[in-house]
């Protein structure tokens, strides 16, 4: 038969060819531009009733064959059958979820990001020390290298430092040797203000600390008097001391002298007009000419101060005034003695006060 074996396949629109003449749609009179009446499904197995049941026949369900043929005549956008659970009802299925699909594309990305961070890890892990190392090496090589040129420097510098102090006493050596007083050598160095520095200048009516000064005093005519210092005692030197006569006129000072037995020599000057004379007292009179002349180099009068100087070097004795050279000598009669001061009166009370006396040892 061309009947529709699923009694849920009607629809409540009309057939969608006009003029049709399916023998299985009782409801073929409406036209197919109109909306059907909306029908209401009787009871499985009861034909309608009430008035105009009469109008159609009752239609006819024959019983479900199981694997029974579709439709042949479906109708068009027709949904498929539900499942049939139970007689009058049935219950979708929802269709089964669909897994998500995963893109292959950022399954390689993250497969590469991962490769990336492993070789980052890899590649740090040789570079970081490989790094250190090098700079390790690096600062080695620069403090070694700053070390090296450092002590290059200091040895540089202490060459040159070293070089220049020797020129430098080299060049101090030669000046001393060629220019008085000769010695860088200080061997006594005294203001004479007081006796207190060891020398033991001889102190007495003709000799005192008087002023800040060593006065040596001379009363009596044409006599003589000296004032050494008692605790000394020297052979090759320079001897030097600032004079000022105050009164009186010839004034000098002594030295390898020995005062007990009255020996020395004694370079003496005239305040008057700067002449002098290098005596060599071999006793208390008669002394021995051994150099005499003028200085033009003096301060000549009272209260002039001049710096009287000597040097004795074996048998050669050289005078000085005011630093510079006068007259030269020798003699080796005397090689070592004591150092002091002399004063004349010549027909004048004398008063010669001295100051600085200095030593160099040659």
């Amino acid at each position: 038969m061309n009947q529709n074996p699923n009694p849920y396949e009607a629809t409540n629109y009309g057939s969608n060819q006009p003029g049709g003449s399916n023998p299985n749609n009782p409801y073929e009179q409406y036209e197919p531009t109109q909306r059907a009446e909306s029908y209401q499904q009787p009871p499985y197995g009861q034909p309608p009733s009430g008035p105009g049941s009469g109008s159609y026949p009752p239609p006819q369900y024959p019983p479900q064959q199981p694997g029974a043929g579709a439709n042949p005549y479906p109708y068009p956008n027709t949904p498929s059958a539900p499942g049939y659970n139970q007689p009058g009802t049935y219950t979708p299925t929802p269709p089964p979820p669909t897994a998500p699909r995963r893109s292959s594309t950022g399954r390689i990305l993250i497969i590469a990001l991962v490769i990336l961070v492993v070789l980052a890890g890899i590649g740090a892990a040789i570079y970081i020390p490989v790094h250190t190392t090098q700079v390790a090496n690096t600062n080695a090589t620069a403090t070694a290298q700053t070390n090296g040129t450092v002590t290059a420097r200091n040895a540089t510098a202490t060459a040159q430092a070293q070089a220049t102090a020797t020129a430098q006493s080299i060049a101090t050596a030669t000046a001393v040797a060629t220019t008085y007083p000769f010695s860088a050598n200080v061997v006594l160095n005294d203001p004479l203000t007081s006796n207190s520095h060891g020398y033991q200048w001889k102190t007495d009516s003709n000799c005192s600390f008087t002023g800040g000064a060593y006065h040596a005093v001379e009363s009596t005519n044409n006599t003589y008097y000296t004032c050494p210092a008692l605790k000394t005692n020297f052979s090759n030197f320079t001897y030097q001391v600032t004079m000022q006569v105050n009164k009186g006129d010839i004034a000098g000072i002594t030295f390898r002298g020995d005062e007990a037995n009255s020996k020395n020599y004694s370079f003496i000057i005239s305040s008057k007009d700067g002449s002098y004379v290098l005596f060599l007292y071999s006793g208390p009179t008669n002394p021995k000419t051994l150099q005499s002349g003028t200085a033009a180099q003096f301060n000549t009068g009272l209260g002039q101060s001049n710096t009287i100087g000597v040097v004795a070097q074996s048998s050669t004795i050289d005078l000085y005034v005011n630093k510079q050279k006068v007259a030269s000598a020798s003699d080796s009669t005397f090689s070592s003695g004591q150092i002091g001061t002399i004063v004349y009166n010549t027909g004048d009370a004398a008063d010669v006060s001295y100051t600085n006396a200095m030593v160099w040892g040659l």
